[in-house]
């Protein structure tokens, strides 16, 4: 017998309406005070949670802290490049760069080494 596993949904709200999200389709997750805004392509959702509760919910999904405010989901990643003293630069598949701090560059390794830096096998 298979059971699939179940991947979050997230609640975020835009315009003043609540979506339901696919946490697999966040690009990144990046915090504002007791907030959080859920980047999705060219959209954000906001909500009320921490960035501590859901980088041990989503960190199975292939989801790293790349610096204090921000949770990186790697299969969105098309590239890495390393910069100085340990950090690097992200860019995404829809074109945009972060960069990470030098500071969770160990953590960065650990999850690339895991193989999260490949997008999860799909139905093309």
């Amino acid at each position: 017998m298979v059971v699939e596993a179940h991947l979050p949904q997230i609640t975020g709200e835009r315009a003043q309406r609540l979506y339901s999200i696919d946490a697999e389709a966040i690009d990144y997750v990046e915090s504002d005070a007791n907030n959080v805004a859920f980047h999705v392509d060219d959209d954000k959702y906001l909500a009320h949670n921490s960035l501590k509760h859901l980088a041990g919910m989503l960190a199975p999904l292939g989801f790293v802290r790349i610096e204090h405010s921000v949770l990186l989901n790697l299969r969105k990643v098309a590239f890495a490049q390393p910069l100085d003293r340990g950090a690097f630069v992200f860019t995404l598949r829809n074109g945009r760069r972060l960069v990470s701090s030098r500071r969770y560059r160990k953590g960065i390794l650990e999850e690339i080494r895991r193989g999260q830096f490949v997008e999860r096998a799909a139905a093309h």
